[in-house]
């Protein structure tokens, strides 16, 4: 059935199979990786002036990104063995925390921006409903 030379190179192939693959998701991991630390350098030189829409669209990003990064961790941490998993679970939650901190700081200036809009938009109504208002003579 097999002869000896293919069962001693079965689990090369089956090794370099998996090598092959670890190495692959860990390319798509980096670019994800660099994408969050990007995303984060970014929400991080956000000022005052920064319009809604850029805080929403960057934590739509970071939530995005982050999914695909911890689903592409899941993976990797299949296929390694012990001695490498801690190091890898380790610098993980770095990025996972990075990004996490990112979107917090989004969600708090979104909402900064929404009390502030609101407070403008009440003291106008207020201000031209008083205008409006006719003294009646009698």
């Amino acid at each position: 059935m097999y002869s000896e030379e293919d069962v001693c190179t079965k689990p090369m192939m089956q090794d370099a199979d998996v090598g092959n693959r670890l190495h692959n998701l860990r390319r798509r991991r980096a670019r994800e990786r660099g994408n969050i630390t990007r995303f984060v350098t970014e929400v991080r030189k956000f000022t005052d002036t920064k319009i809604l829409e850029d805080y929403e669209c960057y934590k739509d990003r970071l939530h995005e990104t982050l999914g695909q990064l911890t689903s592409l961790d899941d993976e990797i941490h299949e296929l390694l063995d012990d001695s490498e998993y801690d190091a890898d679970l380790q610098k993980c939650e770095e990025y996972i925390e990075s990004a996490k901190r990112a979107i917090l700081r989004t969600s708090r200036q979104t909402e900064r921006h929404l009390a502030i809009s609101t407070t403008d938009v009440t003291s106008t109504d207020a201000h031209d409903a008083a205008a409006t208002i006719v003294p009646i003579v009698p």
